[in-house]
């Protein structure tokens, strides 16, 4: 499996790291579960620091094949969908996207996405998700909830993706303040 682009790999964890068993915990069997995660809060409440410690732990040796996605990433125009499916080519060797196409069908792109992270399967963490235009980010949240299967999405929000909350119940880490 060809590694992702220094830009799109999962970066490190803080060196000191205290308090979040639990949650640890928390998102550890969430993952396990099922395909999608999300850990919401506030700015500031330690979201990045407890994906990023959480997806270290889980993957180990692996985690340089992790892609990292922002959603506050340089292109504010672009959907979750397509900054995911820019990692994931550029890490499977493609150059050359259509995007034309895609950007006409939102569902395609979806699945592209979809197939390209089942392929090896990837893990992959979508940060600021509160940053992308919430239709697309919802929509995008929701299809990978609904059809991947072996691939794993740790997303990273100020708020709960507006979708069914069945769809994610039981995947939702409301971050407080520490103790």
């Amino acid at each position: 499996m060809a590694r992702p682009s220094l830009r799109d790999r999962l970066p490190n964890p803080p060196a000191v790291f205290v308090g979040r068993a639990r949650e640890l915990a928390f998102v550890s069997d969430a993952l396990a579960r099922g395909p999608v995660t999300a850990i919401v809060g506030e700015g500031g409440a330690g979201k990045s620091a407890l994906a990023l410690r959480a997806l270290h732990a889980r993957l180990g040796d692996r985690a340089d094949e992790a892609v990292f996605v922002s959603a506050a990433g340089d292109d504010a125009r672009a959907s979750p969908a397509e900054i995911a499916l820019a990692a994931l080519a550029a890490a499977e060797g493609a150059s050359d996207v259509n995007w034309s196409d895609l950007r006409r069908d939102p569902w395609s792109l979806v699945g592209l996405v979809i197939d390209l992270a089942e392929r090896h399967p990837r893990t992959l963490l979508v940060e600021d998700l509160h940053a992308a235009d919430e239709a697309k980010a919802a929509m995008f949240v929701e299809a990978l909830a609904r059809y991947a299967r072996k691939s794993r999405w740790l997303v990273t929000s100020r708020a709960a993706p507006p979708i069914d909350p069945l769809v994610l119940q039981g995947q939702v880490l409301a971050l407080g303040e520490l103790d």
